[in-house]
């Protein structure tokens, strides 16, 4: 886990056509621009890794809110016709460790792609964060829970389909208006090549729909991770 952004690493990062350029109240010069990066290797076919915030005191009420989104980027070079592993967004409450309640988006995602010579580098990073962008409306996650009765002991999912093969998951009885925890999660492929399950992910700009400040920027969070 590091961080990526647009000063130091301008050779090679270029930010979201979602995410805004901020700017200083005072010269009106643009901020630096931070993503978290998730880097992954020798992992095991079937293995999932994940990284995890804590919002420890300050507990999150989503339901004020339509929609969750956040900016993706993902590349390896593996060379593999298909992208071997599922990245997925968790959120919930209880106790981090084994915690049994919380809602689960994940996804296939697109690998990033340039033709050099006949396409620039940063159109094509832009295609990338756009081809892998999330976003989901809440009430999508809340009615999972239609229909069901305790103790909760088994999983519902629902199958979004489509290209990215999204898929939702609820697991136990978490509740949108109290998030103390969010996690990344990358789940490799079970009949997965060891030597293909490497890549590298860049996290951005985390939000609400018509939330003016953002509670999750990637390097303005805290937290334990």
């Amino acid at each position: 886990v590091s961080t990526i952004n647009n000063r130091e690493d301008s050779n090679k990062y270029h930010k979201s056509p979602n995410t805004r350029t901020e700017r200083d109240s005072d010269s009106n010069a643009p901020l630096k621009e931070t993503a978290l990066v998730l880097d992954y290797h020798d992992m095991s076919p079937g293995q999932e890794v994940g990284v995890t915030r804590i919002f420890e005191t300050d507990v999150k009420d989503l339901s004020s809110y339509r929609s969750l989104k956040m900016e993706i980027h993902y590349a390896d070079s593996s060379g593999s016709e298909k992208v071997p592993i599922r990245f997925a967004i968790q959120f919930g409450e209880g106790s981090l460790e084994g915690s049994n309640d919380y809602y689960e988006w994940s996804f296939r995602p697109v690998n990033y792609n340039c033709n050099k010579g006949k396409e620039r580098e940063q159109d094509c990073h832009e295609r990338n964060w756009l081809d892998n962008a999330f976003a989901m409306d809440l009430v999508d996650f809340t009615n999972l829970k239609r229909g069901r009765r305790p103790p909760y002991m088994n999983a519902v999912e629902k199958d979004l389909g489509g290209e990215r093969e999204e898929k939702l998951r609820l697991v136990g009885n978490p509740s949108i208006t109290s998030v103390d925890w969010m996690r990344f999660v990358i789940i490799a492929d079970s009949n997965a090549s060891a030597e293909d399950i490497k890549g590298t992910f860049w996290i951005d700009d985390l939000r609400l729909s018509d939330m003016d400040t953002e509670w999750g920027y990637a390097a303005r969070t805290s937290g334990q991770v």
